[in-house]
């Protein structure tokens, strides 16, 4: 099917379409009007949230796309939602934190016999400081499959 959205408050809300299109999504975007139209289904991509509402909206497309999906930047998404690889954990996802292309790699070996279906979020540092989390490891990635 087709559907419709308008913005009327943020004028860049539709800023990360692109990244949906590299997964297959069909958006079209004209002024504060996004006419989406229903595809069969998404692939994995490698693709970057450049805000919190936009990372999750890329990480459910991910956990609803077939292979692996790499989502940079995940600095909004780890600030908004608290512990999301964990609750996602929770409700069956298989995700990891991860720091580096070899640990991307791992990842993939891991879970490429075991599921079709796999989202790997990375946050870049070059938002001037690092992040740093719970084990005092500065991570640049998520893994998730479901």
């Amino acid at each position: 099917g087709t559907s419709i959205v308008t913005e009327s408050i943020f004028e860049n809300r539709f800023r990360y379409v692109d990244e949906l299109a590299r997964m297959g999504a069909s958006i079209k975007v004209e002024g504060n009007v996004a006419v989406i139209s229903g595809v069969e289904k998404f692939t994995g991509a490698r693709v970057s949230a450049p805000d919190l509402r936009a990372g999750a909206a890329l990480v459910i497309a991910g956990l609803a796309a077939e292979g692996i999906t790499i989502v940079d930047d995940i600095y909004y998404i780890e600030r908004g939602y608290e512990n999301l690889d964990q609750k996602l954990r929770r409700l069956g996802a298989q995700i990891e934190k991860v720091a580096s292309e070899k640990e991307i790699q791992k990842f993939k070996l891991k879970v490429g016999c075991l599921s079709e279906v796999s989202v790997l979020w990375r946050r870049t540092l070059d938002r001037g400081s690092a992040v740093r989390l719970g084990d005092k490891k500065s991570y640049q990635k998520y893994v998730l499959d479901f």
